[in-house]
């Protein structure tokens, strides 16, 4: 990572509108949303293997995610919630 900040200015109107809805949906910055999304495609191009496998399993469960209604999303987080300890073992 970068130790200072640095800019990145971005033109292009559909990248801002694409980066505004991310955000808005997952309750990211837009800067949030710009690095999940490009930590995401990274993983997906340059991954093989079980990687590359998770990283669709990922792409999917965050489509249907993005697409659930927002109390829907909710309730599915509160449920999920439940599923695991805090090491992330079943409960």
């Amino acid at each position: 990572m970068y130790s200072e900040a640095m800019a990145l200015t971005i033109k292009n109107s559909q990248t801002i509108e694409l980066a505004k809805r991310l955000a808005a949906r997952t309750g990211m910055t837009q800067t949030g949303a710009i690095t999940h999304a490009l930590t995401r495609s990274l993983a997906e191009t340059s991954a093989s293997g079980p990687a590359g496998r998770r990283a669709k399993v990922d792409r999917v469960l965050q489509g249907i995610w993005l697409s659930a209604p927002p109390d829907e999303s909710e309730r599915i987080q509160r449920a999920m919630d439940g599923l695991y300890d805090d090491r992330g073992l079943p409960q």
